[in-house]
């Protein structure tokens, strides 16, 4: 007895576990033994280097599953994050120079022989085993759309997990993206300090040289431990690279969320960087955004310039850095293009007021109050001839019955009431 309460706790125990597998057994005609759960602490069993960023973004969990079709193999990773903000910067992160974006999902990209796709809090991963070679070059590279029975199990598997989705708001930072001269998929959503030291290191922000856009795992770079933008005060990033006169120039959107913080930490930004280290227009609006420019001025003497140069703009709760260039005027152009601004609106339900003319509404009152009158004076010719008709037709059946009625009498009169009296014609017979 105690050994089947036991099995039976075991098996309930595992239940749970069981419920939260979102991958399925089979995907269209591609089938699948075994899914394997991976914990965060566990990810490394991916990729060593994108498993920390992964973890900073809030991955809360992840599957993989190799399914297996007529001798074909295709591996599918499903990593399930905090939030949607959360998925589309896993997204960004693990983005290759390759993809195009496709419909499917809420964002999609694919390259060849590999496909992400975001719903909601979920990133998945696929990839199969393609028999073309993919070259470095643009003329060798495949199709990067995908295509046949990988498209097929793609889709199945994007419709199996979609309903277990948490959909929220995704960030709209890489909307203020200037789009000319912008890198293809070099746009990165940031969500802390590894995410940034990843794809903008401060040892290249002091030699002006940067990463290239991507590579299958994401890159390498140690875990930083100085958070020089803020995430820890709610900032969120968003970084790009621009190819502007043989410069490859990078733009870093920061947004906070009060202006004071922005403000905040713009002034801390001077201590750590040259903050527009050149007498251009650039430095009058850094000054008229809270930037102290004559302390700058001089600890660029004292420091003789070693420092990184940024150049940084404030627009409201919203920073704009721009590096990777000497020219003011380059970067302000590109400070210019960013596409920020803010709108006020009510919290409730925007209405549009629909009210009639007065002569109409005027009109309209007039016309009801005839159509009442009407009916009333219908109903009450219509109450008077059926009651005389029932009166002659049953004469003293349904109305004027003398000898039913009872008269409820108080006894202040000496004469008894009877209900003959309310009938003259039948008292005079």
């Amino acid at each position: 007895m105690r050994l089947l309460a036991l099995t039976v706790l075991c098996l309930l125990s595992g239940l749970p576990a069981q419920a939260t597998r979102l991958l399925p057994a089979s995907a269209g005609a591609w089938k699948s033994n075994q899914v394997e759960e991976l914990t965060p602490q566990a990810l490394e069993k991916l990729s060593a280097t994108t498993a920390p960023i992964l973890r900073e973004y809030g991955l809360t969990g992840a599957e993989r599953a190799l399914y297996e079709s007529g001798g074909r193999h295709l591996s599918a990773t499903l990593y399930r994050m905090r939030d949607s903000s959360a998925a589309y910067g896993a997204y960004t992160l693990l983005r290759t120079p390759d993809m195009v974006a496709f419909d499917l999902g809420d964002k999609s990209a694919a390259g060849g022989t590999r496909a992400l796709v975001v719903v909601g809090n979920l990133l998945l991963d696929v990839e199969h085993a393609s028999d073309h070679p993919r070259g470095g070059s643009e003329s060798s590279r495949v199709d990067a759309r995908p295509e046949g029975s990988f498209l097929i199990g793609l889709k199945a598997l994007v419709a199996s997990v979609a309903p277990a989705a948490e959909r929220t708001a995704y960030p709209g930072l890489d909307e203020y993206l200037p789009p000319q001269q912008l890198l293809p998929n070099s746009d990165r959503y940031l969500l802390g300090p590894a995410a940034l030291e990843r794809f903008l290191p401060r040892t290249n922000l002091q030699a002006n040289r940067f990463p290239s856009t991507g590579t299958r795992d994401g890159g390498s770079s140690g875990t930083p431990t100085i958070d020089w933008i803020g995430f820890a005060d709610g900032a969120e990033a968003e970084l790009a690279l621009y190819q502007i006169h043989n410069e490859t120039v990078s733009l870093l959107l920061v947004q906070y969320p009060t202006r004071q913080l922005a403000a905040k930490h713009l002034e801390a930004l001077g201590k750590l960087f040259v903050v527009n280290p050149l007498n251009d227009g650039l430095n009058q609006s850094s000054h008229q955004e809270g930037v102290n420019q004559e302390a700058v001025n001089h600890e660029v003497a004292v420091s003789g310039g070693s420092r990184p140069e940024l150049f940084v703009v404030r627009k409201m709760a919203l920073l704009a850095i721009v590096t990777g260039t000497h020219s003011p005027t380059v970067a302000a152009s590109l400070i210019r293009e960013v596409q920020y601004e803010t709108q006020i609106t009510w919290s409730e339900p925007s209405w549009k007021a629909t009210e009639k003319p007065f002569a109409l509404m005027l009109y309209e009152v007039f016309v009801g109050t005839g159509v009442i009158l009407v009916y009333a004076v219908v109903a009450s010719l219509a109450f008077g001839l059926i009651r005389l008709t029932i009166k002659r037709v049953l004469p003293n059946q349904v109305f004027d019955r003398p000898n039913q009625i009872e008269v409820l009498q108080l006894g202040i009169y000496s004469k008894p009431i009877e209900a003959k009296d309310f009938y003259s014609d039948e008292s005079k017979s």
